[in-house]
C-alpha cells in the first residue's frame, strides 16, 4: 500500500508535466524581445494605415504538434458521508446549573452520528460576561430525531444570558437516501 502523501506527489508530477510541456508552446507563441529582435525605427508606425504598411517586423508562429496525456488519480473511499443536521434547544436555569434540552433532526440519511459544542454565556456579580463550553456527542439509528436532555454546572450567583450550540457536525454511518 502506497503512502497517502504518494498521489499527492504524482498530481504534482502531471502538473509539472504540463506546465513544462505548456511554457515553450507559449514562448514560441509571444517570444520575449531581446539583443537579436529586429528594432523598430523611430519613424515606424505600429500599424499599417491606407497610406503607409506596417514596418513592424514579420512575426512567425510556430505550432507544435499537441499530445494528448490521460491521466488517473485515485482517491481514498470516503470515510462518511457529510449529512447538515439541524439542532433546537431549549434552556433553564437551575440555582448553579442549567438545563438543556434539545432535537437534532436532519434528512440526509437514517443511521447517522456527530458532536456539538453547548456554549453557556453567564453574567457574574460583577457584571463580567463569561462563556462556559461543554462537548457533547449523538448517534441515531433510524430516520427518528435524536432528543436529548443535560444539566450543567454554571458556578454560584451568575445570572445565565443565552445558550447556544456551535459546530454542528453530522456524519451519515450508511449512503444517503436518493432525493
Amino acid at each position: 500500500m502506497k503512502a497517502p502523501y504518494s498521489k499527492r506527489i504524482n498530481a504534482v508530477r502531471v502538473v509539472a508535466f504540463l506546465i513544462a510541456v505548456a511554457a515553450p508552446l507559449a514562448a514560441a507563441q509571444n517570444p520575449l524581445p531581446n539583443e537579436r529582435s529586429p528594432q523598430r525605427s523611430s519613424d515606424c508606425l505600429p500599424r499599417a494605415t491606407r497610406a503607409k504598411p506596417s514596418c513592424d517586423p514579420k512575426q512567425v508562429v510556430v505550432r507544435l504538434p499537441e499530445h494528448e496525456i490521460d491521466a488517473s488519480v485515485e482517491f481514498a473511499p470516503l470515510k462518511g458521508v457529510q449529512c447538515a443536521a439541524t439542532i433546537e434547544v431549549a434552556y433553564t436555569q437551575r440555582d448553579s446549573t442549567v438545563g438543556v434540552e434539545g432535537t437534532i433532526a436532519h434528512n440526509t440519511c437514517a443511521a447517522s452520528s456527530g458532536d456539538y459544542k453547548v456554549v453557556v454565556s453567564v453574567r457574574g456579580e460583577n457584571r463580567e460576561l463569561q462563556t462556559l463550553e461543554f462537548f457533547e456527542s449523538w448517534q441515531r439509528q433510524d430516520e427518528q430525531p435524536v432528543k436529548f436532555s443535560a444539566t450543567y454546572p454554571i458556578g454560584e450567583n451568575v445570572d445565565v444570558v443565552r445558550v447556544r450550540t456551535v459546530q454542528l457536525r453530522c456524519t451519515c454511518a450508511d449512503a444517503p437516501k436518493a432525493e
